[in-house]
């Protein structure tokens, strides 16, 4: 399998939605020579936080932690062992999943302050302090709208890549179930393997399993010419003939998980640079 299939190629996120709001505040409090519209404390003696900027700052802080799927290591987990694959994908694609969850919730959270401090602002706008300043003041809600629509789009991108993930995660699991029975190919094959002399494999999850069937057939091969020649006494040519069968079964049955594994690496892969490209354009 090539290793360029694993060298993944893609742009983290670089929107700073708490830069892109101080630079609206800044503009606002440079034009108005005022601090932003926040809610009074007792008679109008100090100010308080409008609690925004920590909704910001929890966004930013949940999209910079958006975890990389399918890391490299998987190269020859997949050539050589399908079991630990399958499990690295599926953990992959759970953890790529909960961080889409989180973001959502952070999304949730900022629309929602979002929300809170434009009524704030609408208020403002008759305040004696601001009366003077309402476009300043419709601008500032204006920015906050616009950031408030950046965040729903890349909530709805991350929700569609959760969707891609949900039903990659559903066929992993089923074709685990069919990647399970290698196990019991690899014990029926050691059985036949004792009969004809020959050193058994090591167990499924074994990362050298490939190179095991490839000795274990050079072995097979060996033991039948011996039998051939008479200075070996071991099993009829019936059960070397089993042997050689099994081991092309099983030989398929890796190959056939290896490439399907190969394919759904492949696909998260692109979706997440599909989805990080599309976080970046938003």
């Amino acid at each position: 399998m090539p290793e360029k299939m694993f060298a993944l190629k893609y742009t983290a996120p670089k929107i700073k939605f708490l830069n892109l709001w101080k630079e609206h505040k800044k503009t606002f409090e440079t034009n108005t020579k005022k601090k932003k519209p926040s809610e009074k404390g007792f008679f109008g003696l100090y100010r308080k936080s409008a609690g925004i900027e920590p909704a910001f700052k929890l966004l930013d802080k949940v999209l910079a932690e958006i975890p990389e799927p399918i890391p490299t290591k998987v190269l020859w987990l997949t050539c050589t062992n399908v079991h630990q694959a399958i499990f690295q994908i599926s953990a992959n694609a759970n953890r790529q999943q909960e961080w889409v969850s989180n973001f959502n919730k952070a999304v949730a959270s900022f629309t929602k302050n979002c929300d809170t401090y434009k009524q704030l602002l609408d208020k403002s706008a008759d305040d004696d302090e601001y009366k003077t300043f309402k476009k300043d003041v419709s601008d500032l809600k204006d920015a906050l709208k616009i950031l408030v629509k950046k965040a729903t789009l890349c909530s709805l991108n991350a929700s569609k890549y959760h969707k891609i993930l949900a039903g990659i995660c559903n066929i992993v699991d089923e074709k685990n179930e069919h990647i399970t029975a290698i196990g019991a190919e690899v014990k029926a094959l050691n059985v036949v393997l004792k009969a004809c002399g020959v050193k058994p494999l090591l167990k499924e999850t074994s990362k050298t399993l490939t190179e095991d069937i490839a000795t274990a057939y050079s072995s097979i091969k060996k033991a039948a010419e011996a039998k051939k020649t008479g200075a070996s006494q071991s099993s009829d040519p019936k059960t070397f003939a089993d042997a050689k069968k099994k081991i092309d079964a099983l030989k398929k049955s890796i190959s056939e998980g290896t490439r399907f594994l190969e394919g759904t690496a492949l696909r998260i892969n692109e979706s997440f640079v599909e989805l990080t490209d599309r976080l970046n354009a938003e």
